[in-house]
C-alpha cells in the first residue's frame, strides 16, 4: 500500500499499518516547513516516522501533476490510505489503486466533514462521536462508509478527545483493510451532512454575551489552540479551565449570592477569590467559575495564583464587549 499523511495522528497510524504487517512502499506527505519561533525548518512527523521505518518518502507540492501520479502507479498500490494528508486528492490519484483509496475520518460521517471534526464534536456539544473509515472519493468527505466506530465526548478538551480517537483509529483502519473484502460500503446519507471549515486563531475569541455553556465548549474544543481567549486589562487572557455554575451552586461553594454585583454587563467578574474562583456573569444570566487561565506571557496557572496578585478583580469586566444579558 502507499501512505499519504502528515501530522503526529497520521504518523500513528502509518506505525500500526506496519505493525500489522502490511507492505507500506511508499509514504507521501507535506514539505518541511518552518515551525516554531525560530522559524527552524522541520520534517512532518509523518515523514519521521517514515524514515524511522525504512520507508521512501516523497513531499510533492502539489499532487496534480502527472509525474506524481506516475509514481504512484509504480508502486502497483492495492490501496492507498490516507489520514490528515491535508490536500484534496484529484480523481487521477483515487484511481491508482487496484481496490481503493481508503480514508480515515475523525467523526461519524456524515456529521462533521471537513477540517476541524474533533473541535466541533466538542463545540457543538455531541454526547459521542468516532471514527468512520471510507472509500474516497471526488466530494469532501463524502464517500461510502466502510466501517465506524464511537467514543463518548465527554469532557474532552480537542486535545485529549483526538489522542483517543488516534488511537482507535489506528485499531479501525487495521481491520477495515484486513477485512476489505467482506465489507459492505454503505452511502452516506447526504441530507444529514454538517460541515467544518479551518480553525482560525480568531475563533477562540470568548463573546460574553454567549451562554456560560457555550464558552465551556469553547474553552474544551479549542485547547491547545488557538485557546479561548478574552482580554483583561488589554492584554491577552485565556481561558483554560472551567464549569458551568449556577446560584445554588454558589451557595453550596459557600459564595453569598447576596453581595455579587448587581449588573447585566457580560464578562463581568462577579467574584474572585482562591476558593471560589472567578465567577464571570455570561449570556442569558449564566455563570462560568474559572480555574486555570493565563496571563498575557505567563504560562497556565490556578486562578488563585492570579487573585494573589490581583485583590482588585471583582467587578473587572473582561473582554471589549460590555454588553447586556
Amino acid at each position: 500500500m502507499i501512505f499519504m499523511g502528515t501530522p503526529e495522528t497520521a504518523a500513528y497510524t502509518l506505525e500500526q499499518l506496519v505493525k500489522s504487517g502490511f507492505n507500506v512502499s511508499l509514504v507521501v506527505t507535506a514539505p518541511d516547513r518552518p515551525t516554531g519561533r525560530g522559524h527552524k525548518t522541520t520534517p512532518p512527523p509523518t515523514k519521521t516516522m517514515a524514515t524511522n521505518l525504512g520507508i521512501d518518502v516523497v513531499q510533492p507540492k502539489s499532487v496534480q501533476d502527472d509525474s506524481f501520479v506516475q509514481l504512484l502507479k509504480s508502486h502497483n498500490p492495492t490501496f492507498i490510505i490516507v489520514v490528515a494528508y491535508g490536500k484534496i486528492l484529484p480523481q487521477k490519484v483515487l484511481d491508482v489503486p487496484a481496490k481503493a483509496c481508503i480514508n480515515v475520518h475523525y467523526s461519524l460521517l456524515p456529521k462533521h466533514r471537513g477540517a476541524s471534526p474533533v473541535h466541533n464534536a466538542i463545540l457543538c456539544g455531541d454526547k459521542q462521536t468516532g471514527v468512520s473509515t471510507m472509500i474516497m472519493s471526488l466530494g469532501m468527505d463524502e464517500g461510502d462508509i466502510l466501517q465506524q466506530r464511537t467514543v463518548v465526548v465527554g469532557n474532552h478538551t480537542t486535545a485529549t478527545l483526538l489522542e483517543e480517537l488516534t488511537l482507535l483509529g489506528g485499531r479501525v483502519i487495521v481491520e477495515t483493510v484486513k477485512n476489505f473484502d467482506a465489507i459492505l460500503p454503505k452511502p452516506q446519507d447526504n441530507t444529514q451532512a454538517t460541515y467544518t471549515s479551518i480553525i482560525q486563531k480568531t475563533d477562540g475569541e470568548i463573546h460574553w454575551t454567549q451562554d456560560a455553556q457555550t464558552i465551556e465548549r469553547m474553552v474544551r474544543g479549542y485547547a491547545p489552540w488557538p485557546s479561548a481567549y478574552t482580554t483583561l486589562d488589554s492584554k491577552i487572557f485565556k481561558i483554560t479551565k472551567v464549569n458551568v455554575i449556577n446560584n445554588k451552586q454558589l451557595l453550596e461553594a459557600g459564595i453569598n449570592t447576596e453581595t455579587l454585583p448587581q449588573t447585566q454587563l457580560c464578562g463581568t467578574i462577579l467574584h474572585a477569590s482562591a476558593k471560589g474562583g472567578l465567577i464571570i456573569l455570561c449570556g442569558n444570566n449564566t455563570m462560568l467559575q474559572v480555574h486555570n487561565a493565563q496571563l498575557e506571557g505567563k504560562r497556565s496557572m490556578p486562578v488563585s495564583d492570579i487573585i494573589n496578585g490581583r485583590p482588585d478583580l471583582t467587578e473587572q469586566i473582561l473582554g471589549g464587549r460590555n454588553d447586556e444579558t
